[in-house]
């Protein structure tokens, strides 16, 4: 529903020298679809709204579910892409602009009962940005959270940071890893090339 009217309009609206960031592709925002969908899931995060790609995925994944996102949304192209998610799924998404290293921090102090069945981290892709909102989420999940970093893709330069954060994480016990995923299929281990590719974990207590 309305996928194809959000990927036109966005391209309609990015201004000359402006730079696009893509989002999720076909695959993945079937996998993030999928989350969405599993029994008990009501409350998404995700850091990184961007096109808006990903929380279109989340929210027609199930009709029950209420998306967080957590972004600069500094392009013009992120404020008309926030108009149509709020046309297409009334009331189901909040988008909280700023860093999220300082607006993830400051949502928690505000909620600290909530706590997300989903988080997906694509935000500042840089190690100690991705380190950061892996370990500012974390305060907002239970064991059963099922926490995504996307951009597991270490031979591109936008995919280092993401990568070493994981890694980091897994290693020092703060995550769980479940699951590895390239272009939509589980693996053991993402190798070049790949069009998207991402991880899958929890916090263990």
């Amino acid at each position: 529903m309305g996928l194809e009217q959000l990927e036109a309009m966005v391209h309609e609206t990015v201004t000359a020298g402006e730079p696009f960031e893509y989002g999720a592709d076909r695959a993945e925002m079937d996998y993030l679809s999928s989350l969405a969908a599993r029994p008990g899931t009501r409350l998404i995060c995700e850091v990184g709204f961007n096109a808006g790609f990903s929380s279109w995925a989340f929210l027609s994944g199930s009709p029950s579910v209420i998306v967080y996102s957590f972004d600069l949304a500094g392009y013009a192209y992120s404020s008309a892409a926030k108009e149509h998610i709020d046309e297409l799924f009334p009331e189901r998404h909040n988008l909280i602009r700023g860093d999220s290293h300082v607006t993830i921090t400051e949502f928690a102090k505000q909620n600290p009962d909530l706590r997300f069945d989903v988080v997906f981290v694509d935000g500042d892709h840089s190690p100690e940005g991705a380190r950061a909102d892996l370990a500012d989420l974390r305060p907002m999940t239970t064991p059963e959270t099922v926490v995504v970093m996307d951009d597991i893709m270490p031979w591109l330069w936008y995919g280092e940071g993401p990568t070493t954060a994981w890694q980091e994480a897994v290693d020092a016990g703060l995550i769980a890893h479940r699951s590895f995923f390239q272009d939509g299929d589980p693996v053991e281990k993402i190798e070049p090339p790949a069009s998207r590719a991402w991880a899958e974990g929890f916090y263990p207590r």
